[in-house]
């Protein structure tokens, strides 16, 4: 059955142009036309796999993001959302670490922070400053996130996503006790993205589960 292109709206989000873009599906091609009018960026199926960026949330329209070579946001109707993600097709092993890329390019200095944050500290009488305890949960959150950034390298497996998760997880607990201690409550808005980042891992845990069964076959 000869291919036909499929042309679709999708509303940019962020970058240069923003509103309306035109999109098609070609054979093996996918442009991308500005509302601007500047001309249609176009892509091969090779180079969409780790520059396009597929996402869900629990509420409000699915959405993909493009690097071209900035990142453009774009929020899309559930029906071209689902014709965009079988055009893609089943993920790559290229597109898995360009996902570990995106999520964990951060992880080891930011592991590296929560871990000099966890040591205790001197109180001063003079100021009636009281003495910092060692942090253990910070601690524990920053080795585990140095150790997810170097797996990210060494051992690139989807389920790296579900301990990502899971580090959230104990994050948004913490953030949550430490509001139960007498935190600021504006930290509870914290707590919910945490959350929705710990879904969001669930969900690329889900989206890459055949990738390696691909790669061996």
């Amino acid at each position: 059955m000869p291919h036909e292109d499929y042309t679709f709206e999708a509303q940019a989000q962020s970058g240069k142009v923003k509103g309306p873009w035109r999109i098609t599906l070609g054979e093996d091609i996918i442009l991308f036309e500005p509302a601007d009018g500047s001309g249609p960026i176009a892509m091969d199926r090779e180079t969409t796999a780790v520059a396009v960026e597929l996402g869900q949330l629990p509420i409000g329209p699915p959405y993909f993001a493009v690097r071209m070579p900035k990142r453009v946001l774009f929020s899309v109707k559930a029906q071209d959302f689902a014709r965009l993600k079988a055009w893609l097709g089943p993920p790559s092993m290229a597109a898995l670490k360009a996902a570990f890329k995106r999520r964990l390019a951060w992880a080891i200095p930011i592991g590296i922070l929560f871990i000099l944050t966890s040591f205790p500290l001197p109180g001063d009488p003079e100021t009636g400053t009281p003495p910092v305890p060692f942090d253990t949960v910070a601690a524990f959150l920053g080795s585990v996130l140095v150790i997810l950034g170097l797996f990210m390298w060494i051992w690139p497996r989807r389920e790296l996503f579900l301990v990502d998760s899971a580090w959230f997880v104990v994050l948004a607990v913490k953030i949550f006790w430490d509001i139960l201690e007498g935190a600021n409550i504006i930290w509870v808005v914290l707590v919910f993205l945490v959350l929705l980042a710990a879904m969001d891992g669930l969900r690329l845990n889900a989206h890459f589960q055949d990738v390696h069964a691909r790669q061996r076959s």
